[in-house]
Order: C-alpha cells, then structure tokens, then sequence
C-alpha cells in the first residue's frame, strides 16, 4: 500500500511539473564595453524527471559508481579517436550512455582537480592550488552530501589530498624542509575529515609503487597487494560492490586509479601481457617530433628523453586501466546491479607525452586540459549521446546531486549540467576558466612564467596569460593541434580583446589576482594545511 501511495504522489508531481515546465536563467556577464557575453544561461525542460527523483528514498535512488584514472590523455580512448590502442571497456560505456567533447581539467594538476571534484569550488576558495597539502578542518566534499542523503560511501585508490611525505617541507623550496615527513607512515590518511566523509576506505595519499605496493583501511599497517595495482583496485571495488548488491541503501563508489601516471619502467609498472598489446611503431600526433627518443622539458627547465619504451608503458597502462574498468562494469552486469547504477568515468588531467615538446602537465595545451567524459545510466541517458557542453571537475556535484534528487551544497562554483547529461535540457555556457598557479607541482615557486598562467576555454577557442604577459590564442576547431598562436594577428583583435576582457570577469568571480607562485605560500601552515584562500581566512 505505501509503495502504491509513493507512485500515485509520484504521478501527480509528474504531471503538475510537466505542465509547468519552468525555465531557469543563470548569470549574464557585463563586459568593459557595455555588451554582454553569458557565462550560464539553462533552460530546464526535464523537471519532471527531477520532480520525481527528489521523491525517492532509499533503494530507489540510483548507485553512483564514479571511475577515474591518473594523466589519462583524451587521445589515447579509441571512442575518443586513439590510433595507438583500443579501449573496449570505454567505448562500451559510451556507446550505451554520453560521451563529452569538451570535459575540461580546468586546473590540470592532480590535487587541484581533485579539490574541484569533491567540493565542487575553484582551487583558490578552497587553498588546493598544488600537490600534498591538507584541506581546511571545515572543508566539506562530495561524500559528506551523498552520507546526508543515506547513501554509502567508499574511495579506493590514490587519494593525493593531504600533504604526505613532505608534510613538514617549506611551500616555497625543496632544501628548506626535511627530505621526508616526521610521520610514521606518511601515505595513511587516518579516519576522520582528512578523508573528506568518505566512509569504506581502501587507499593511499601518493606513490608509484605500482607493482606490489601498498594501501591503507582504518590503521596505519600497510596492506599489500600481490600484483599490479590496477588489479588490486578493481578487486577491491568488486568486493565493495558485492557488500552492497541488496543492502537497503545506495552506494556511492569512488575508484582512483594510479595508472597511466609515469614512471613508465616497463613490466616494473604494467603487466607484460599489456605491453604486447601496444605496437612497437607508435603513431605521434602532428605536433610532436615524429622519431623516439627526443628530448622533453618538464616542470619549468628539467629536459629528458622520452622513449619508445616509456610511451609503450604509458599506452599499455591505459590498456591495464580499460581492462580492469571492463571487469566492475562486468561485475555490475552479473549482479543486476548495472540498470540502477549510474556510471561515470573520467580522468583527473592529461598528458602532454611529447606533443609540443612537453612531458607532464599542467599547461594549457589541449593534451593537459581536455579529458575523456563518459556517463551512464540505463534508461535515462541515451544510448549513444556526444554532448560539446563545457564540463569542468567543478560541475560534478551538482550534476550528479540532480541526477539522483539530492540538493547540492550551496557555496559551490559548479553548475548543474543535468539537463545537458539527460538531453532534457539546453545548457549554454560560452566558457570557463582555465588555470595554474605554481611552476613546479609540490611548491609555491615562480620561476617559470610558462606554468603561472589563467586563461578561458570556449568551446572553440583557448586563451591563455601568464604572469609575466605572454599570452597564446588558439582556434581549436582550425587548428586542433594547436601549432599556431593568433596573438598578435590583426583579424583576431577584437577576439583578443574580447578574450582578455572575459578573463578578467572569470578571475573575479574565483577571487583571483593573477599572481606569482610564491605568494600563496602564506596561504598554508607549517604543516601545509590550507588556512587561507581567496575569500580570507576562515
């Protein structure tokens, strides 16, 4: 009887929201010049759908199963157009749900798109604008929502949210600070806020042990396990799933894999079955050199040589990735889980692996920034969907929050792009904020003016300033790889303008001043917990 209650209520508040059909406007941004360009503007057609989530309790509510991988270039998924590998697992998740054009690391770091990601706020309302720092003692994330809402929460993988082995160094430089952290075993984060309300834990702060390393649950004794460590993560979320096939409650799974993230030593880092996988004569885009090995520049001035061997590792990681994905998804599908769980993979940034002379990250270039995004749901994404929506680690929370009828929390930078995942809706956003804070990942430097910059992404154009005024302007749609700088050409002048104008607003909005690298450093403690931002102190 109380089943059937729920459904006709349910009914009624379908077809009172479908007559209704509500808009909802977003911010208009005034430029110097008194025109106007929009920053959000959503019309919401799906409210019936919302109108109905926001009604279910308990089992009704869908699982969330949220899958991302480290330094993951958007290239190397063959849905996404990888010559070098396919990615079955992947593409399965795209052919039966939504795959993203324009999924953007708008902070392509590790430890900034992972603060985006669980809170949903700009790196400087938040003081995670580098690697191995703590958060706030107040700071809420994603998992704190999702416990609110009676959903069971879990994180498995590389965490890179505290400060780790270098707690006690110097924000500014290496040599101030002791070589390793007074803490006894600095890659545990132990239960409590650390862990951001995550409540299964099954996870490490940072290392490259990739092959029998260690993690952490509730204590500081290391666990290890046997093999490789992508196998490990997708067993132990096989495991968390199989604890939670017919509980009462949801879950909301987070799974945090290491790989593609280098060293890239060969079978020291991935299993040798998959690096048979990867071709020997690997293909190079355009704006790389086109013969391994060649010297690369990473963090600021440090040159090395790429080799075949380590973009083979780099490709047969990927492999490893797609591979232990497909055997959750697997799992999904035996336990009947599959139909009501939502699934999202992605990556936390990319990688540059050659192309414009670069290793690593953290630039604006479009191997850095844009990342594979895809979204399923049975039954309510379509099948086979490509959005070109602007979709930032930011947006996560309030998307997903909508998706499953649980309001997000109210001081996030995010939007909901709902509509957008579900078809039910347009949403126009014209651009975003790109950036990067410090030259090197670990420190508060400013020696290198390259990787200090702030810049907007649009969905055909990429604008980019550093602290000492270069600038780089690109038309993504005429030139994708990005090989010419439109800054200083005459017939783009009033995009120039119009660029530099909308990045001035977009700074504003995240409380930025464009500054060196070394001033955040007051932004963190002795022991690097943030107790600064942009907005103050706490």
């Amino acid at each position: 009887m109380k089943r059937f209650l729920l459904l006709f209520i349910s009914f009624v508040l379908l077809f009172s929201a479908w007559e209704q059909k509500p808009g909802v406007s977003g911010k208009v941004s005034a430029l110097e010049d008194g025109s106007t360009l929009t920053g959000v503007n959503v019309d919401l057609k799906g409210t019936a759908n919302d109108t109905a989530a926001r009604i279910l309790k308990g089992t009704d509510r869908p699982n969330i199963l949220f899958v991302f991988d480290d330094q993951h270039r958007k290239d190397a998924v063959s849905c996404y157009g990888s010559i070098n590998i396919q990615t079955p697992s992947i593409d399965r998740l795209a052919h039966e749900g939504i795959r993203f054009t324009n999924a953007l690391s708008t902070t392509p770091l590790c430890t900034p798109y992972r603060a985006m990601l669980m809170t949903g706020k700009y790196p400087t309302h938040t003081g995670f604008l580098l690697n191995f720092v703590n958060p706030r003692p107040g700071e809420r994330g994603i998992a704190d929502v999702f416990n609110e809402a009676d959903y069971q929460t879990g994180f498995i993988g590389k965490w890179h949210l505290t400060s780790g082995f270098i707690t006690h160094h110097s924000m500014l430089e290496p040599e101030e600070g002791p070589v390793s952290s007074t803490l006894i075993e600095p890659e545990f984060v132990p239960p409590g806020r650390g862990r951001l309300g995550f409540q299964y834990w099954a996870a490490f702060n940072f290392h490259m042990s990739y092959h029998q390393g260690f993690y952490y649950r509730d204590t500081p004794e290391p666990q290890y396990y046997p093999d490789y460590e992508a196998e490990w993560m997708a067993n132990d979320a096989i495991k968390f799933l199989e604890q939670h096939t017919d509980t009462d409650s949801p879950f909301f799974l987070m799974v945090a894999f290491h790989y593609p993230h280098p060293l890239w030593r060969g079978e020291l880092d991935v299993p040798t079955e998959a690096l048979k996988e990867i071709p020997k004569n690997i293909k190079l885009p355009p704006n790389s050199k086109q013969k391994l090995p060649f010297e690369v520049v990473s963090f600021g001035d440090t040159r090395s040589l790429l080799s075949l061997e380590q973009v083979r590792t780099y490709y047969a990681m990927c492999v490893e990735v797609d591979k232990n994905f497909g055997r959750i998804l697997e799992y999904l599908d035996r336990s009947g889980l599959a139909n009501n769980t939502i699934v999202v993979f992605t990556t936390d940034h990319g990688e540059q692996l050659g192309s414009h002379g670069r290793k690593s990250k953290m630039l604006p270039f479009e191997e850095s920034i844009n990342i594979p995004l895809v979204i399923r749901w049975p039954g309510h994404i379509k099948a086979g969907a490509v959005s070109d929506a602007l979709y930032t680690p930011m947006d996560h929370i309030s998307t997903l929050c909508a998706l499953v009828g649980i309001d997000p929390p109210d001081d996030i930078d995010g939007i909901d792009l709902s509509g957008e995942v579900l078809k039910t809706g347009k949403v126009q956003r014209d651009d975003v904020l790109i950036a990067h804070y410090v030259s090197t990942p670990n420190y508060c430097q400013a020696k290198h003016a390259e990787l200090q910059w702030r810049g907007v992404r649009s969905k055909t154009h990429t604008y980019a300033k550093n602290i000492d005024g270069g600038e780089l302007l690109f038309d993504n749609i005429a030139d994708p790889y990005q090989m010419t700088n439109l800054i200083g050409n005459e017939e783009n002048r009033p995009l120039q303008e119009l660029m530099r104008r909308r990045l001035k607003q977009l700074l504003a909005e995240a409380n930025d001043d464009l500054l060196p690298g070394t001033y955040y450093s007051d932004w963190f403690d002795d022991t690097r917990t943030v107790v600064r931002t942009g907005r103050g102190r706490p």
